[in-house]
């Protein structure tokens, strides 16, 4: 039996919750160390563009929308049905109002759109295989960032820094900025069963203006090093109190990590340091895009400092 199992295996077993109870105990670096390959991926950025471009206009041709454009078809509506106990209503199709033309060696079909990403589309991945049955933006948020509208589970954000682990020690390892309470809220970032470290940390809100997105509290009154200590010695105190308290832990790590913030976060947010060209690149002061080519840019500056995601 040895020659067919190892203590790795063992852990594996069970749906894998011997691995995630040993993740929850080992550094993050360390855990990320124990999964069962080695990770290529070094960082996540996802843009979540609530309200973008339909698929449709952007990377997923189809034709028949083109050819059938403006005739009528029947459609059956899921909240007619529900509501009425009536079905079979009738619609207007409409064809995406911008052209498609395979590009790159691959041919794939991409719109007028996007005509610099469409010079780049052999180097990107497409996935078109997605579906869902629900009707509603909030459902479909929580399905998109969590794989489920119904059950409680983990982020995508969470995931990934539950499997690559944490690279600065000095930061968050999960970033999500100007997140919105609706849709879903804080379970877009939420860690569910995954041990509470794993938690998003949210930067700004949601409508807020870009230029005043910041950490809350980032600037400690006072003394700052005779607060540091005070507050953990309570927080020890704490601990000792509820040993093994997950939620406590995860606490004390982020009272941690926003004392040493307080070193290297005001730099990382600060785009006072960027050339003009760069602030330009990203639309930066030039009206509709400013406050979209803030987030991304902070985004490029987190990754670039160790953030994982």
């Amino acid at each position: 039996m040895s020659d067919m199992i190892n203590r790795r295996m063992m852990l594996q077993a069970g749906c894998g919750f011997g691995s995630l109870a040993l993740g929850g105990m080992l550094p993050s670096a360390a855990a990320a160390a124990a999964t069962h390959h080695v990770p290529k991926a070094k960082r996540v950025l996802f843009l979540f563009m609530q309200g973008g471009v339909g698929h449709i206009d952007s990377f997923d041709h189809k034709p028949r929308l083109t050819r059938d454009d403006g005739k009528m078809m029947p459609f059956d509506d899921s909240r007619q049905v529900a509501n009425t106990g009536t079905r079979g209503s009738s619609q207007r199709i409409f064809g995406s109002p911008w052209k498609f033309a395979p590009r790159g060696r691959s041919g794939k079909a991409t719109s007028d759109l996007f005509p610099n990403i469409g010079n780049h589309v052999d180097d990107l991945c497409f996935l078109h295989g997605m579906h869902t049955e629900g009707v509603a933006h909030g459902p479909a948020t929580l399905f998109l960032h969590c794989g489920s509208s119904a059950f409680v589970r983990p982020s995508m954000g969470s995931w990934v820094l539950y499997g690559l682990g944490t690279e600065n020690e000095n930061l968050p390892g999960f970033i999500t900025i100007s997140p919105s309470p609706g849709n879903g809220g804080a379970r877009n970032y939420g860690t569910a069963f995954l041990p509470p470290r794993y938690q998003g940390t949210p930067l700004g809100r949601a409508g807020g203006p870009s230029k005043e997105v910041t950490f809350r509290d980032l600037s400690g009154a006072g003394d700052a090093s005779r607060v540091r200590g005070l507050i953990s010695r309570l927080n020890a105190e704490q601990q000792a109190r509820q040993p093994g308290d997950a939620a406590i832990d995860a606490v004390v790590r982020s009272y941690e990590t926003a004392a040493r913030m307080q070193l290297s976060a005001p730099g990382v947010i600060d785009l006072s340091t960027e050339t003009a060209s760069t602030l330009a690149n990203y639309g930066i002061g030039s009206g509709p895009t400013d406050s979209f080519g803030r987030q991304c840019l902070l985004a490029r500056r987190f990754l670039e400092s160790g953030v994982r995601t």
